[in-house]
């Protein structure tokens, strides 16, 4: 062997060196476009295997020297190969330089339809060819500034060849079938989406599927050319999915119980609504309403009993092959086919590839023990896909599975199956004994990958997964797929479900179903989940225990490690998140947080509260709220409300709403008492740890006629610190933020007219840089170091206006905004980080850059990231 000593040592060093591989590639972005290192990563691969099967072949040299050749030839093989995949991936995508714009496409359907709030769907499709857009049909004429309108010239058309699949916003109405060939002239622009500390990245999910750019079409500029002619095997299979959704629906009548048997039967989920989720979320079933490796096993399970005892009736065939072979492979074959039907995501990928793994362990005789199998499946899986590391998915399913085989495995398991253990009926109750021990073990192992990848831990999920387990897997989803061949029984199934939602509901509720944690590091999730796994596996139950007390600090984050460290007392931090088309600022003190306005509603069900805002400061460890301010009406201030007063433990609200607003009897949970409402007006000042906070606007409480003209305007002072510049005072205080939500220009003007002098370090533009604010004696007056524009990403209002972020830029303003800039966060405590530029007539700097605060995705770059920080937005 490579090393001595069995089937470990090679058989650990080679999947552990790939995944390391993998791992140190795609975190170093500025590698990876160069074709010159993944041939030399390969090359230098090679040379290492030749020389390390020399020296095994000849025994040259120490067994542990080669196995350090075998683990760094094939890390460089990995990151040779992840190199090469993500330079052909970069090819494939939009340019990062071409303004978006209209073009036609020759598309063939290939996906599941989705479809979307408005009415519209979202699919994927396979391009064919790209040419050149004909003028548009419709009849309404674009607005100069709308984006993406102006047509794709000749260069940028030869350059889009390299795009073979998009995703395509498809208009209102009947939605395409799966394998039909349409020319769409859409308007399209490279993937790309909002970016917040600890929130997803919708980017990655485009890299990974390879969409390489995202269009919206029209209904006049669409035109069938050819009806599942040329058909693909992901098209033949999208179609197969979508007639089976479709008789789902036609069949259950109550949407979510046919959401729910849509998501077992061929994994979409698009039926059921934030607020179902929400429920599952609570109550930790999250996992079972879509296709998860337990459904798929279960399926396995059920194949191979009929296949053995049926295959074993039949002296003939068992004379042929093993009825427990035949069993085996028929399983990997029934869950394969059910994967593909659910639309192979990675659950079903890595279930699937590791019934493959045992089978063909147990058809050769061999035997491994579980972490190498599980770090070999690992391994296969991020062969085809490298960047599934990145997922948060990809942990929380090997690591169940690991889990399970550790518990398995560990000395309980064999403690439970002793024979001296009880006889008679008290026998009956074992398997329950055995579930209950192994829910419980995997509820506590899984809990820091929890905190570590979605911020929360269901304490209701524990107890709620003893039944919803056994339920779902044998007997609700067994009938959902029953139900293909004999579709009665989804009416039956749905009755089932929809008592199992009421029961679900009600869990939902019980106090603290849901504790909340802040992010911990990476460095300290990974551990945690190794002493979970360890915490699984161990034999003593004292160590067991001692293994508990170190997956606590995962739990327990102190300040320092979080993504976004506490600030001094008289300081406080301010973070703009990326909310798209509307305001929505986190300003925290030592021991004080408040959030000015919630961003925009995104649909029927959604609001950038529950998407992006209750996520990031959940991640930040922000569990509660002393202050919410609903700056005024207008829906990208006040839409993602809700889900904050839901989500979030909320003390009071504060703002500018008209008396008969519903947000002014707010209640952060159905049946509670509202909350306490009070109107924001000039001249009121608190002060939280030091830090002093004064509404500068409006002057009347009332909020009548124009909803811009009386909305909230709020400035947070920091006290001096050492560092401030020369001359000035303590009195003066530190650097300062301001907020303006959408005031114009009379505001402007009547805030300049108050205040002298009205001075502050950051502000974050008015009116999302429109050019009805932003008026040059503001800016003269306020001085700021740095503008924040938080603006959605080709806004139909073309905010920021070219005419505005001119005149920052003719004062030496520096400015960024949330479309380039991702979420953007600051200290007031922390220095310029460059020196200021004069705002008399000299250079101004760059548009984009960043003198004061950070940019979010400029500090977490990827391959895939869609915009650099200095470009404009």
């Amino acid at each position: 062997m490579w090393g001595g000593g069995g089937v470990w040592p090679a058989g650990l060093v080679v999947p552990v060196a790939w995944l390391a591989g993998v791992a140190g590639l795609v975190a170093a972005p500025g590698l990876w476009p160069s074709a010159a290192v993944y041939a030399v990563l390969a090359l230098g691969a090679g040379g290492l295997l030749a020389v390390a099967c020399l020296a095994r072949r000849a025994n040259l040299a120490a067994p542990w020297l080669r196995l350090a050749l075998l683990g760094v030839a094939v890390a460089l093989l990995a990151a040779g190969s992840t190199a090469w995949r993500s330079a052909a991936r970069a090819q494939a995508m939009w340019p990062a330089d071409l303004a978006p714009g209209r073009a036609q496409a020759l598309l063939r359907i290939d996906s599941l339809p989705t479809p979307l709030d408005n009415g519209a769907w979202q699919v994927d499709a396979d391009v064919l060819a790209w040419s050149a857009a004909p003028r548009s049909a419709s009849p309404r004429r674009p607005a100069a500034h709308a984006w993406g309108e102006e047509p794709v010239n000749a260069a940028g058309l030869a350059r889009l060849g390299a795009i073979q699949r998009v995703r395509l916003y498809w208009p209102a109405g009947a939605p395409p079938t799966p394998g039909d060939t349409w020319q769409a002239a859409a308007r399209w622009h490279r993937p790309d989406g909002a970016l917040n500390p600890g929130g997803p990245d919708p980017e990655l999910f485009a890299w990974e599927r390879g969409n390489g750019a995202v269009g919206q079409v029209k209904a006049g500029d669409l035109n069938l050319v050819a009806a599942a002619h040329g058909w693909t095997v992901h098209g033949a299979i999208a179609r197969w999915r979508a007639g089976l959704r479709e008789r789902i629906q036609s069949r259950v009548t109550d949407r979510v119980s046919a959401g729910v048997l849509a998501g077992l039967t061929v994994g979409d989920q698009s039926a059921m609504d934030q607020r179902d989720w929400e429920v599952f979320r609570r109550t930790g079933v999250a996992h079972l309403m879509a296709i998860s490796g337990s459904h798929i096993a279960v399926v396995g399970w059920w194949v191979a009993w009929v296949v053995r005892r049926t295959w074993g009736r039949s002296h003939r065939l068992v004379h042929l092959w093993p009825a427990h072979q035949a069993a085996m492979v028929a399983a990997c074959l029934a869950c394969t086919a059910y994967a593909l039907l659910a639309g192979w995501g990675l659950p079903a990928q890595r279930t699937v590839w590791t019934m493959v793994v045992l089978t063909g362990l147990s058809l050769s005789g061999r035997s491994w023990p579980w972490p190498l199998t599980a770090l070999w499946v690992m391994a296969w899986v991020t062969l085809f896909d490298p960047w599934a590391l990145w997922q948060p998915g990809f942990w929380l399913s090997f690591l169940c599975v690991m889990v399970l085989m550790a518990a398995g495995d560990g000395p309980a398991s064999s403690e439970a199956e002793s024979p001296g253990g009880p006889m008679g009926w008290l026998a009956l109750w074992r398997p329950f004994v055995q579930l209950a021990r192994v829910q419980v073990v995997l509820s506590v192992a899984m809990a820091p990958v929890a905190v570590l990848c979605f911020h929360q831990v269901s304490l209701a999920g524990v107890l709620v997964n003893l039944a919803a387990v056994p339920w779902f897997d044998l007997l609700i989803t067994p009938l959902a797929l029953l139900g293909m061949a004999m579709p009665p029984l989804w009416s039956l199934d749905a009755s089932l479900v929809q008592a199992t939602l009421d029961a679900l509901s009600w869990a939902a509720t019980w106090p603290a179903a849901v504790s909340t944690w802040a992010a911990p590091p990476a460095w300290l999730g990974i551990w945690a989940a190794v002493a979970g796994l360890l915490w699984a596996w161990s034999g003593p139950r004292g160590w067991r225990w001692g293994w508990a007390l170190v997956m606590l600090p995962v739990l327990l984050v102190p300040p320092m490690w979080r993504l976004l460290p506490a600030p001094a007392a008289g300081q406080f931090t301010a973070l703009a998140l990326d909310v798209g088309q509307g305001t929505a600022v986190l300003v925290q003190t030592q021991g004080h947080a408040l959030l000015f306005d919630t961003g925009p509603r995104l649909g029927e069900h959604d609001d950038a509260g529950r998407r992006h805002i209750v996520p990031t400061l959940e991640a930040l460890g922000v569990a509660r709220l002393d202050t919410l301010v609903l700056s005024h009406e207008d829906s990208d201030h006040v839409g993602g409300a809700p889900s904050v007063l839901a989500g979030l433990d909320v003390a009071q609200v504060v703002g500018s709403l008209p008396v008969d607003h519903p947000l002014r009897r707010a209640a952060p949970r159905l049946g509670a008492a509202p909350l306490p409402f009070r109107d924001c007006v000039a001249g009121q000042s608190w002060t939280w740890d030091g830090v002093r906070f004064e509404w500068l606007h409006p002057l009347r409480p009332g909020a009548e006629g124009e909803p811009n003209a009386h909305a909230c305007v709020l400035k947070v002072q920091a006290q001096a610190t050492a560092g401030m510049p020369r001359g000035a005072s303590a009195e003066a205080g530190g650097n300062s933020l301001l907020l303006t939500a959408d005031i114009e220009a009379d505001q402007e003007a009547d805030l300049v007219a108050r205040h002298s002098p009205l001075k502050a370090t950051v502000l974050v533009a008015p009116h999302h840089g429109s050019q009805t604010s932003s008026t040059l004696p503001f800016l003269s007056a306020v001085q700021p170091e740095q503008v924040v524009v938080q603006a959605g990403r080709r806004n139909r209002y073309g905010h920021p206006s070219p005419q505005v972020t001119a005149r920052y830029e003719a004062l030496g303003l520096a400015w960024a905004a949330t479309p380039a800039c991702g979420a953007w966060w600051w200290r007031s405590d922390e220095p310029a980080r460059r020196p200021l530029v004069p705002p008399a007539g000299q250079k101004a700097p760059q548009r984009g850059q960043v003198v004061r605060g950070h940019c979010w995705r400029a500090e977490h770059p990827h391959p895939w990231s869609a915009a650099p920080v200095d470009t404009e937005s």
